[in-house]
């Protein structure tokens, strides 16, 4: 009888596979439009002492119009019926965006008509970064929990 060597060990076949996440072409396509809108909203909002209000309001529509097509490109780019969690951002930005045309509008009305408007500046100055905080917050913990 013949033993051969290593007869009782069956053969093992192994796969190594590498998974590479990029992340700059999704931050770029995806992040980095919403942050800058965030940021072109607040400098309307810090302007608004400055801006005669058919300026402000000419700016909040450009920053809406392009919020508008950021949120096509993702639609398009996505081509899904349901709405993600990203686009959500977009939705919160349409809602800040008005909100704060409503508080621009309050500030000039009061301005006009008693000369003081420093309620609606202050509340659009210093309510814009926690309260968009706090709702990407909510936003994030009603998605995900």
């Amino acid at each position: 009888m013949i033993h051969f060597f290593n007869q009782n060990v069956a053969p093992e076949l192994n796969y190594n596979i590498n998974i590479e996440r990029e992340f700059i072409g999704p931050f770029v396509t995806t992040l980095l439009p919403v942050m800058v809108m965030v940021c072109l909203l607040y400098a309307c909002v810090v302007s608004m002492k400055y801006t005669p209000y058919g300026d402000l309001r000419n700016n909040i529509t450009a920053v809406v119009f392009t919020i508008l097509l950021a949120h096509y490109s993702i639609r398009e780019h996505l081509q899904i019926d349901e709405v993600v969690y990203f686009e959500i951002f977009y939705f919160l930005l349409y809602l800040v965006s008005s909100l704060f045309m409503l508080i621009a509008h309050q500030y000039y009305k009061a301005k006009e008509e008693t000369g003081d408007g420093r309620i609606y500046k202050r509340l659009a100055n210093i309510w814009f970064w926690p309260v968009m905080t706090i709702s990407i917050f909510i936003i994030t913990i009603l998605t995900y929990y």
